[in-house]
């Protein structure tokens, strides 16, 4: 079973710190473990993005946004299985690193916006990105990426360039806590 500690969070430093443990628990980009406030959906016209990877965590990013409290239960009713052959998350996609980019720097920019950028977000998000790096390395391997040995060490390169793994260079010592 994976929770985290029962509790109400109803100000924003609380807000703040529940988010980043349901983002380590990786429970935060899931909608089968959440009852959302229609009302917020509604009036703010949160939806879902049409893309094969995170389309529910850019959801819950966009409704964490408006939120004004979380309630956490710790109950674990969700008995999740993960396929080896047939799964989604197995699929081969040309997007994958991209928007596994795209979601460590929407938490980023989303802790920074509220002025809650610390040690334990830095880590957190640097494990994650250091993951998501290495898995789509692996999945520049598959055939369907159509990359040779030249492609894939030209990818590794444009990936060492991006803002966000510069940004990590200077803040190594957060990841791996």
């Amino acid at each position: 079973p994976i929770s985290i500690e029962e509790r109400l969070a109803d100000n924003a430093e609380s807000i703040m710190q529940t988010v980043v443990e349901l983002e380590k628990k990786t429970l935060f980009g899931y909608q089968w473990n959440s009852f959302y406030k229609a009302s917020i959906i509604k009036e703010n016209n949160i939806r879902f993005e049409d893309s094969l990877f995170y389309e529910d965590y850019f959801f819950n990013l966009d409704f964490a946004k408006k939120m004004q409290s979380i309630a956490v239960l710790n109950h674990n009713g969700y008995h999740y299985f993960k396929r080896v052959n047939g799964s989604i998350t197995n699929r081969f996609s040309k997007d994958y690193y991209d928007l596994s980019y795209r979601r460590i720097e929407s938490m980023l920019d989303f802790c920074e916006d509220r002025g809650y950028l610390n040690k334990e977000v830095y880590s957190v998000l640097g494990n994650r990105f250091l993951r998501y790096t290495l898995s789509a390395l692996s999945r520049n391997n598959n055939p369907s990426a159509e990359m040779d040995s030249k492609k894939r060490k030209e990818w590794i390169k444009e990936a060492y360039k991006k803002p966000l793994y510069q940004k990590y260079q200077h803040k190594r010592t957060y990841v791996a806590g």
